[in-house]
């Protein structure tokens, strides 16, 4: 798997290296594998290392500030560009991030997360890249290539079998050795080949041994793949000093009181831990310095590709990159509205309802509180603060000028209340709230204005204010909204809620779950009804954090005040009303975030309900699926059209809108099975007695046999505005490639494209096993009428990485892998 370098250019790098770490003291040594701050590693000035500031970066790169004040552009989920089956777009997002990182600061992105969807009802499944380790792993790779060719490294996380969260700091996962390579640690394989600079390794147990004291970091990742970057521990995931100092882990996060800041100096002083061991680290740490450009008189990476390759320690010097835009850059928003576009996946589509034509659309009705309030991106580390947000209601009144366009809620899903933002006013008359820090005498030590009650420090409190100084923060707010609300706050620790002065609330929250991400992505939340006069009134939140590390807290306050009754009866009246429907369902935040998994694959809370309501008073309707994974659609045979629109980041409406009027086509195919029904037999998330055991093997998702109404829509399914046929495919075996061929003809009225997929069929390894493995695709284009070529090619390496190494024993292709055709294999050619 290695690539070539330059062996005289390793050598001088190495030398170089070593002569700094003996430089440096034991305890220095240990400071340098050991993080500084929450996100930073330690700068040594002695030996020209400055710090390298890490960031979370799935979607997005969220930098040292979780606040609008500074804000970072919103891509498009992992999941959603998975489903655009395309390894350049993949890196076209990749670039985006790397870019983001640059503009912030960072120097090293916690991402891409590459767990499969073993399960649908994984809580994180929106974060990785599908359920398939041959799409997962070309997708990361195009991910690594762009982050990394801005000279930034990407981490690909987490190593291995974190693939659920139930219990994830502490479940021991069971792999067979052969799944564990072929299936779960395929996609790292690809990662790796495409030149990560850092992996991080796992919470969870792996075959007995927790994932930072594992011996497939040294075994599988550095031996068989020869990866020579950085090992990363997730946060808080080293639990010993000695046995993990042994093990492949380098770099314990975060900082500053980790395991090894403790404890490694003494484990060394007494020989239970080799200082070579901790040299190599050091080493390890100081080459990764040297290809972000953190290491003085050193050259870093950049664009060149022989700088990306794995093995390569250190690349001649690159040009200074451009400075990355502005994440509201019109160029910008432009390239995450196509990736949006290409992402998102037409299931459904009866009697042409899609497109929805300017022409002959002119009363639509947008229905659903998602409409309004889009989910952007999952819950958890992977949020981020965008310049803006188009919601897909504003989209489509951008998009259709000429049509009148009402809105209806439908109902409310959201068990988070909205949270107060620019409607209310702070005391000098500026929109948004005013926050005030006080120590622990009531004395305020700082003041800011936020647009948002929605509120996250801890990951950095405002210029100036300590963390450890704060005691209390308060949220202050001038609303008028009379009538009967909801007024609640949310968060982990002592509450006190004041409405013109009269205390309403008084109490402290905490968390059932016992991990705390949870206190970011579904914090408990405590709701009082209250009626507000038809005048401004003052709320006045306190809150006392009950942990310093990272502080969130949300004020929040319900603008409806109808029955589910009264709104359910609005959107079906806005329904039979309109020439066209579009009706929202979404998975909230206590749906689909870090920290915890699903109970069900049902959406929440009357979305059904409502969907069905909409679908019987209009014929036209199409559903829009705002969710970062599968999701069950009762309703999937009653609706004229079925878009899966993800968490399609901050240019949700405009790509939607672009889809909804056929201006563009939908690109995206599913990169995971979507079920009918939750007892559709799929791997479960719980472990039993701390143990997760994988006992299906290989044999989950498309790979497993299947009830025949088991599967609403297959790997691999989606659809465009035209129709399609193939004729019969013809493949050849080469020395370093497989390739199929085949004519594909676009028999409809308008140019669009399709993916064609090619398939392996294997020998089942059990009777649950399907026996079939995708292998790859290629997307053509046609006009309306034409017949065009196609061919898929995919490397040896990768079939192999994704098969025994004998070829299989047939192969099929088509546009999903449940619409397949034989292929006729000519004897191999040299």
């Amino acid at each position: 798997m290695a690539a070539a370098t330059d062996p005289m250019h390793a050598i001088d790098l190495d030398a170089d290296i070593a002569g700094r770490i003996a430089r440096l003291s034991l305890e220095q040594k240990v400071a340098l594998v050991s993080g500084a701050t929450f996100w930073s590693t330690a700068a040594i000035p002695e030996i020209g290392l400055r710090e390298m500031v890490m960031s979370d970066g799935p979607s997005g790169v969220r930098g040292e500030r979780w606040t609008e004040h500074d804000p970072s552009a919103s891509l498009p989920n992992a999941t959603a560009i998975a489903a655009t089956f395309d390894a350049d777009a993949a890196e076209t997002a990749g670039r985006i991030i790397g870019g983001e990182a640059r503009r912030k600061g960072v120097r090293i992105v916690l991402g891409p997360t590459m767990n499969l969807h073993r399960s649908p009802l994984a809580g994180r499944n929106f974060e990785s890249f599908g359920e398939d380790p041959a799409l997962s792993g070309a997708i990361a790779a195009g991910v690594v290539r762009g982050i990394q060719s801005a000279g930034v490294a990407a981490t690909a996380k987490h190593f291995v079998g974190n693939d659920s969260e139930t219990e994830r700091m502490t479940a021991d996962v069971v792999i067979d050795r052969d799944t564990l390579e072929r299936v779960y640690a395929a996609p790292f394989a690809a990662a790796v080949e495409a030149g990560a600079w850092a992996v991080m390794s796992s919470y969870n147990g792996i075959n007995g041994t927790t994932g930072t004291e594992s011996p497939l970091l040294d075994e599988l990742l550095r031996h068989d793949w020869g990866f020579d970057g950085v090992v990363i521990s997730d946060w808080d995931a080293v639990r010993s000093v000695v046995s993990s100092a042994k093990a492949g882990t380098d770099l314990a996060m975060p900082g500053p009181a980790t395991q090894w800041a403790e404890g490694l100096a003494a484990a060394v002083r007494a020989g239970d831990v080799d200082v070579a061991d901790l040299d190599r680290r050091a080493a390890r740490l100081l080459r990764l310095a040297a290809r972000v450009g953190a290491l003085d008189d050193l050259p870093a990476a950049g664009p060149d590709p022989a700088a990306r390759a794995s093995t390569t320690p250190a690349a001649p010097a690159a040009p200074a990159a451009p400075p990355a835009p502005a994440p509201d850059d019109p160029e910008l928003r432009e390239a995450l509205t196509a990736l949006s576009v290409q992402s998102m996946v037409l299931l459904e589509n009866r009697d042409a309802t899609l497109p929805m034509p300017r022409s002959t659309t002119p009363r639509i009705a947008v229905i659903g509180a998602a409409a309004r309030r889009v989910r952007i991106g999952g819950g958890g580390s992977a949020t981020v603060v965008p310049p803006h947000v188009v919601s897909f209601l504003d989209g489509v009144r951008a998009e259709y000028p000429g049509s009148e366009v009402r809105f209806a809620t439908g109902c409310d899903p959201f068990e988070l209340l909205t949270a107060i933002g620019t409607e209310s006013t702070t005391s000098d008359g500026r929109p948004g709230i005013e926050v005030a820090f006080l120590d622990r005498d009531g004395a305020t030590i700082a003041t800011e204005q936020r647009l948002t009650g929605a509120l996250v420090y801890g990951l950095g409190f405002p210029d100036g204010v300590d963390e450890a100084s704060v005691a209390t923060i308060v949220a202050s707010a001038r609303v008028r909204e009379p009538g009967v609300r909801r007024i609640g706050y949310a968060g982990v620790g002592r509450f006190t809620l004041e409405v013109d002065g009269r205390v309403v609330s008084s109490r402290t929250l905490g968390l059932e779950d016992p991990d705390p991400i949870t206190a970011l992505s579904a914090p408990p939340q405590h709701v009082e009804t209250l009626e507000l006069p038809d005048r401004p009134v003052l709320i006045e939140l306190s809150f006392e954090p009950e942990a310093a590390s990272i502080v969130a807290f949300r004020l929040g306050l319900d603008h409806e005040a109808r029955t589910p009754e009264a709104l359910l009866d609005e959107a079906r009246a806005l329904a039979e009303w309109a020439d066209a429907a579009v009706v929202t369902v979404v998975t909230t935040e206590t749906d689909e975030s870090e920290g915890f998994d699903r109970t069900t694959l049902a959406v929440s809370l009357g979305q059904d309900a409502l969907v069905e309501a909409v679908a019987q008073a209009n014929p036209r309707t199409t559903v829009v699926v705002n969710a970062g994974a599968s999701i069950t659609m009762p309703w999937r045979d009653r609706v004229g059209a079925i878009l899966v629109a993800h968490f399609p980041g901050q240019e949700a409406g405009t790509a939607l809108a672009r889809v909804l009027s056929g201006t563009a086509e939908p690109g995206g195919r599913l990169p995971a099975t979507w079920f009918a029904h939750d007892d559709a037999g799929f791997p479960s998330t719980q472990p039993v007695d701390g143990v997760l055991r994988y006992d299906e093997g290989a044999a989950f998702g498309y790979r497993a046999r299947t009830a025949p109404d088991a599967v609403a829509y297959p790997f691999g399914h989606g659809l465009g505005f035209t129709e399609w046929r193939r004729r019969p495919a013809s493949g050849v075996w080469r020395d370093d490639a497989l390739e199929v061929r085949l004519q594909v003809a676009n028999t409809g009225a308008r140019a669009g494209a399709q993916l064609v997929q090619l398939y392996a069929e294997v020998d089942p390894v059990s009777a649950a096993d399907s026996g079939l493995r995708f292998l790859g695709a290629a997307r053509v284009q046609a006009a309306a009428g034409e017949t065009v070529d196609a061919s898929v090619a995919v490397s040896r390496r990768a079939v192999e990485r994704v098969l025994s190494p004998v070829p299989p024993r047939g192969l099929r292709i088509g546009f999903s892998s449940a619409d397949l055709d034989p292929v006729e294999v000519v004897a191999e050619q040299r």
